[in-house]
């Protein structure tokens, strides 16, 4: 029985998820759609993600205004972000410093998807839809806002991505829940997980 019971939990670990979709292959560019998948991060990965919210705002909408989700859970940390495949030096106030042509014209704010997490206040004050109540507790996400500029931006809006440290794992050996990609921990992680196989 116990034979029959690890191997039936190992077949189910090797199969796909018939409703993992996009999620399992992990989104590389930002993507629309009502149904998108959340996507679950192990380890240090360069990821996209689905544009969850974009507004035009200012006059003759100078500013526009966009929400990347990328992931279902909190992460550890946002390492490096990118435009268009460049990396981006962001002081603490979310003003880009660097590449050049970005000072002045781009933001870029970080949520790590605490449970607690409070909404990003310069969307607040900018906004006239987003409030202190779209918190998106739970989920990670990258808010940017672009200030319009041909020269800047002559093929549209750049796609944002990052480099992020993923889910916090449980290590039974330290009882700790610390960042890891320790694949014996993510698996067990995954395994354990509601959105995996839900094993005890």
């Amino acid at each position: 029985i116990a034979v029959t019971a690890v191997t039936s939990i190992i077949q189910k670990a090797l199969m796909p998820k018939p409703t993992a979709g996009q999620a399992a292959r992990g989104y590389t560019v930002n993507s629309r759609g009502s149904a998108q998948d959340h996507q679950i991060i192990y380890g240090e990965v360069k990821v996209g993600g689905p544009i969850i919210y974009d507004e035009s705002t200012g006059t003759d909408n100078k500013f526009f205004h966009r929400i990347i989700a990328i992931a279902g859970h909190e992460v550890d940390s946002f390492v490096t972000i990118y435009a268009n495949d460049e990396a981006l030096t962001i002081d603490g106030s979310g003003n880009v410093t660097s590449p050049s042509k970005y000072v002045g014209k781009m933001r870029v704010l970080t949520r790590s998807g605490t449970a607690s997490q409070s909404a990003i206040p310069q969307l607040v004050s900018d906004s006239a839809h987003w409030n202190n109540s779209c918190k998106l507790s739970g989920i990670a996400y990258i808010y940017s806002r672009f200030e319009y500029d041909q020269d800047v931006y002559p093929n549209g809006i750049p796609v944002i991505t990052s480099v992020v440290r993923g889910k916090k794992v449980y290590d039974p050996r330290t009882t700790n829940t610390t960042f890891s990609s320790n694949p014996a921990l993510c698996l067990r992680d995954y395994l354990k997980s509601s959105y995996g196989l839900s094993e005890d």
